[in-house]
């Protein structure tokens, strides 16, 4: 495992996910939970590191207000490959935005894209502009592995977490080629027919152990009993460990 000064003994976490992408395991979403200060964002930036392939990561939340947002900031972090069919469709869309739902049905027709009965024209076109962003992935083809990483999953608005149980992560599961991490202090739900390919991981507090060998390999001149201290603190969340980290570097300096 990489030396990364902000993970502490997130050793299983890794190794589910050095499974997942070297598909040595039947599943292909890996579901981390954990209440705040567990380690999730950090444990993404490794597993970015990681991959040695093509990556994006998105945290939900207030900076992407919808699903289509989320697409775009997912395909924006792939440039190595085209996504014609959902930047036709988004381009398209920017340019004349939908007024109704028959304007949104007339338009995806001409991108050749399943037409489907839905309630209003904005719901309709988040779901076809997802069926482009999913053909495009299909299309990029198993010789080009993909890891996807959502942070921060209960943050996300309740469209969006809607949208990626049930019906992104469904998808996705189908795709060999690619492989998921969801992370937040709730699990995503998906019908019971994708939990096959789901692995779930609680991420809990960390042992005093591990706060001693932290503070050893970031040269902390930290007592023991000043870690036990710090330990009982923090509830051996290793985040907030890792936080405090610096300022204990320039106290000692």
């Amino acid at each position: 495992m990489r030396n990364e000064p902000y993970l502490i003994d997130r050793i299983t976490a890794i190794e589910l996910f050095d499974k997942m992408i070297a598909r040595s395991v039947s599943w292909r979403v890996l579901r981390l939970t954990g209440s705040g200060k567990m380690g999730k964002s950090r444990l993404m930036r490794e597993y970015r590191h990681r991959s040695r392939t093509h990556t994006a990561v998105v945290e939900l939340g207030e900076a992407f207000p919808d699903p289509v947002s989320v697409l775009a900031a997912l395909r924006n972090q792939l440039r190595a490959f085209p996504f014609g069919h959902f930047v036709a469709a988004h381009d398209e869309y920017a340019q004349r935005p939908v007024v109704d739902i028959q304007d949104a049905k007339a338009f995806m027709s001409k991108m050749t894209v399943d037409v489907r009965e839905h309630a209003d024209a904005a719901d309709y076109r988040q779901r076809q502009l997802t069926e482009c962003f999913l053909r495009d992935l299909a299309e990029i083809g198993p010789a080009n592995p993909i890891v996807l990483c959502f942070d921060s999953f209960e943050q996300a608005s309740p469209a969006q977490q809607t949208w990626l149980q049930q019906h992104l992560l469904g998808a996705l599961c189908q795709l060999d080629h690619v492989c998921t991490v969801v992370a937040g202090r709730q699990l995503p739900q998906v019908p019971l027919a994708w939990d096959v390919h789901c692995y779930d991981h609680e991420l809990e507090p960390v042992t005093l152990s591990d706060y001693i060998e932290f503070a050893r390999k970031m040269g902390l001149a930290l007592a023991e009993s000043d870690l036990r201290t710090l330990h009982i603190a923090f509830d051996g969340r290793p985040g907030l460990f890792a936080d405090s980290a610096p300022k204990f570097m320039q106290d000692v300096a």
